[in-house]
């Protein structure tokens, strides 16, 4: 153990390299985290033949999951003036467990060319979590063999927690499809939903839809020699939404606050409010139009659909950002802060040749989204959450930024860099820094430069599947792609700043006299003029292509299965996100996070894996 740098890693020295850039190995000796699950799901069901058009259902679902987590960190270092921390342990065990109960009545009956089923049903499903931890400090360590007793009887400054969760949702639906002779087809649902993470007047929604369809191939009138099949279809509907935590509508109460009081200050407990909350929450609904038309040609080798979609989510859930000084210092709370529109074109395009022994089919998809905020709530029109501005009339989330415009070279550039009055608009600037925008022409840079740049949503998004099949062999490729957004880099906006003594990306070269051809500013400690995370110098264009699956599969003929008392055996090798076509310089241009109003903002999520397998399926 190295008295300088316990632990025995090298890191930034005060007399040698001041530098907060962390230890990799260090951490990944220092720490080990330990992730461990258990799942177990079922479901049982009955059904009773009651008449010979009359069928009734009853099924039971459970799933239960265990969760077992430990972390232990070590004693050491991994980073330059690193607060001293013992060892500790923390442990927690989670637990959860879902329950489904369904119960159904279907009528199904046929009258000439008319076709009919009616189905009414009823539905309750209810989710538990209970989470426990303990952590302790002072972890004992065996002098011998360095081996840490990671228990938590041992240790000292022992901190225990925990919490439940209970949702209860409970549903009565109906349906009703009708059909006459395969040309006219009728659907309509209605369903009730309750739940219990809404307030007491608000638990209950309903949500009906209707389509129709009318099959044109099927009229009398109808002749065409190369079309086999021609429909034109729409429908309108309700979806219902609670996408919430169990308890939102209830106030957040902090029972660990104390209070100094009376002559001699004595700390008394007690308990504050710590976030607002909203009783008046309600369901998030969604009402969405479709108009289409499919179509099938070459003996029904080629089909051809074309949709139209309009949708409108009302009353959108989302947490609210607010003041702290309202009196909101828990986070801020959930509303029904919104009304959002989407609509856009949806095309697809399948051919499939299965009449010789090689079998192949090839789907291709083609999807355009056109976003709008039809309202905020409130009384407000915009809204501004990070990098982001939100308006009526926009795409939510649009980027809102200081615009850059390359670096300054050399002091003429710094001292001609003027505006319509003559006044240099970054008099402190150096060759090598960045030059901004003066976009109001006050003559400085000021958040009122900051103008939207770009959006984060896609104008369009492809999708590719292939398959085939020969003799034994079965062949299954994905792809995806996203085209047209912009997105922030994150990490980036970290890692190159260059205004304190963190790790840096090891093939960045800033800009320095002998090195002037590059978008990279120069190094400058503890200074913000090149270190900004609110300008377009961090936005990237988003766009991706990936090949999200590949697999070939192989069937064993029957006559070597009976030789060892299989019924079937399958041999699969497949892969998953192989391949990555994108410009985008971040971990993943498949990012996702859980804000509305940064969706395209990459906080530095873990990609998505890229993986190979080889399995076995089998039956006797």
């Amino acid at each position: 153990m190295m008295l300088s740098h316990p632990g025995g890693y090298g890191y930034g020295d005060e007399a040698k390299a001041r530098t907060f850039g962390t230890n990799p190995l260090a951490i990944a000796n220092l720490e080990d985290r330990i992730n461990q699950n258990l799942r177990i799901r079922g479901n049982l069901f009955a059904e009773l033949q009651l008449l010979k058009p009359l069928k009734f259902r009853t099924s039971l679902g459970y799933e239960t999951s265990r969760d077992h987590y430990t972390y232990l960190k070590k004693d050491g270092f991994w980073t330059l003036n690193q607060a001293y921390d013992p060892a500790i342990l923390n442990e927690n065990r989670g637990e959860s467990s879902t329950v489904l109960i369904e119960n159904t009545l279907t009528f199904n009956k046929e009258f000439g060319k008319h076709s009919l089923t009616v189905i009414g049903g009823q539905s309750y499903q209810k989710d538990n979590y209970a989470l426990m931890w303990g952590t302790k400090r002072n972890i004992l360590q065996n002098s011998t063999t360095g081996h840490y007793y990671d228990v938590l009887d041992q240790g000292n400054e022992a901190q225990t927690g925990g919490y439940r969760n209970r949702a209860d949702l409970i549903s009565y639906f109906g349906r009703l499809e009708y059909n006459y002779a395969d040309k006219y087809l009728l659907n309509a649902v209605i369903r009730t939903d309750g739940v219990s993470r809404f307030g007491p007047d608000y638990k209950f929604g309903s949500f009906p839809s209707v389509s129709g369809a009318w099959r044109i191939s099927k009229e009398d009138f109808f002749k065409s020699s190369w079309i086999d099949d021609l429909k034109i279809r729409a429908n309108y509907g309700t979806l219902g939404s609670s996408d919430i935590g169990a308890y939102e509508y209830m106030a957040f109460v902090n029972t660990f606050s104390t209070i100094p009081m009376g002559p001699n200050q004595n700390l008394q407990s007690g308990s504050t409010q710590v976030q607002l909350a909203n009783r008046d929450l309600h369901w998030e609904e969604v009402t969405q139009q479709n108009y289409g038309i499919d179509a099938a040609f070459l003996h029904n080798k080629l089909s051809i659909s074309a949709e139209y979609f309009i949708s409108k989510t009302d009353g959108v859930l989302i947490r609210y950002p607010l003041l702290i000084s309202t009196g909101n210092d828990g986070g801020n709370p959930f509303v029904n802060g919104g009304i959002l529109g989407n609509r856009g074109f949806e095309f697809t395009a399948s051919y499939a040749e299965n009449s010789s022994e090689f079998k192949y089919n090839v789907t291709a998809n083609l999807t355009t989204l056109n976003n709008k905020v039809l309202g905020l709530g409130y009384n407000k029109n915009k809204t501004f959450v990070g990098n982001t501005v939100t308006e009526v009339g926009q795409p939510i989330g649009m980027w809102y930024v200081l615009q850059t415009d390359g670096l300054f070279q050399n002091a003429n550039e710094v001292a001609n860099y003027k505006n319509a009055n003559g006044k240099v608009i970054q008099p402190a600037a150096q060759p090598g820094d960045i030059r901004y925008k003066d976009n109001d022409g006050d003559g400085e840079i000021t958040n009122k430069d900051k103008v939207v740049v770009g959006s984060p949503w896609a104008d369009y998004e492809l999708g590719l599947n292939i398959g085939a099949a020969y003799k034994g062999f079965e062949f299954s490729m994905d792809w995806f792609g996203s085209f047209g957004s912009k997105v922030f880099n994150g990490p980036r906006s970290v890692m190159d700043n260059f205004s304190d003594n963190s790790n840096y990306r090891a093939s960045v070269q800033p800009w320095t006299p002998e090195n002037p051809n590059t978008s990279v500013p120069r190094a400058f400690y503890s200074s913000t003029i090149n270190a900004r995370g609110d300008t377009d110098r961090w936005l990237e264009n988003g766009s991706f292509a990936r090949m999200k699956y590949i697999g070939i599969s192989y069937n064993i003929p029957n006559t070597l299965l009976k030789r060892i008392g299989f019924n079937n055996a399958k041999v699969i090798l497949s892969g998953q996100n192989l391949i990555t076509i994108t410009k985008y310089t971040g971990l993943d241009p498949e990012f996702s996070n859980g804000s509305v109003f940064e969706k395209g903002f990459d906080f530095g999520a873990f990609p998505n894996l890229r993986t190979v397998s080889l399995g076995l399926n089998f039956g006797f």
